[in-house]
């Protein structure tokens, strides 16, 4: 199989390169996956302390929408790691900003939605915490997958040029499919990011994108292995 970079002409590479989220804000993404969590657990630690410092929050959140906008499919599928996640972010943020008395207009649906406003100033131990942080963690991972896939396509354009910070990530992705095959135990010391290509368990892998990996790891469960 072809590398993308071969398979590619100079254009093209350069087309799919302004298209990936990494590169089109590439400022903004140093080791952004870590930036992920930290929503979640800043509203952990409002659910513990009321009087924590509101605009400590505001930021996160706007950080956060920020991140989840930059990975957003253009297109939402049900195949999407995205999928279910709007409703959730509108919900999550018309709440918290009409708790915090805030008026900062932001959706995310791409149609009209409208919300009604907390008729009577709610208690804060009366407010269900534990399931607004379920649904931020839901949001994380559909982020996270959606990070590790674009990781993914730009090691395959760029090789060991890709952010260093992105290798973590195509790992992520292979490890993550590994939960999923089940009976292929791969661990992070099998996998080695080569100049051209991804060595999984001493097989060398040439792809293009993150669909023919996971492609590939499928053919590596049933022992064929052959991308």
């Amino acid at each position: 199989m072809k590398t993308a970079r071969n398979n590619y002409t100079q254009d093209e590479i350069f087309e799919k390169l302004s298209e990936n989220p990494f590169i089109s804000s590439f400022d903004d993404l140093i080791n952004f996956y870590q930036e992920i969590p930290k929503f979640g657990e800043t509203i952990e630690e409002f659910k513990k302390n009321e009087n924590y410092p509101q605009y400590q929050i505001i930021h996160t959140m706007l950080n956060y929408a920020r991140i989840y906008e930059q990975f957003r499919p253009i297109n939402i599928t049900q195949s999407d790691s995205y999928w279910g996640t709007v409703v959730k972010m509108d919900g999550i943020y018309h709440f918290l900003f009409d708790y915090l008395g805030v008026d900062l207009p932001m959706k995310f649906s791409r149609f009209p939605v409208s919300y009604t406003k907390i008729s009577k100033k709610i208690k804060h131990n009366e407010i269900d915490w534990d399931g607004l942080i379920t649904d931020i963690k839901d949001i994380d991972r559909a982020i996270l997958i959606t990070m590790e896939k674009k990781a993914v396509d730009l090691f395959c354009l760029l090789g060991e040029n890709s952010p260093f910070f992105t290798h973590h990530l195509v790992e992520g992705f292979i490890l993550r499919y590994s939960d999923i095959l089940k009976n292929v135990i791969i661990n992070k010391e099998d996998i080695v990011l080569r100049k051209g290509s991804i060595s999984i368990k001493g097989k060398e892998y040439f792809c293009m994108n993150n669909h023919q990996l996971s492609h590939a790891l499928f053919e590596l469960k049933n022992k064929k292995a052959q991308c």
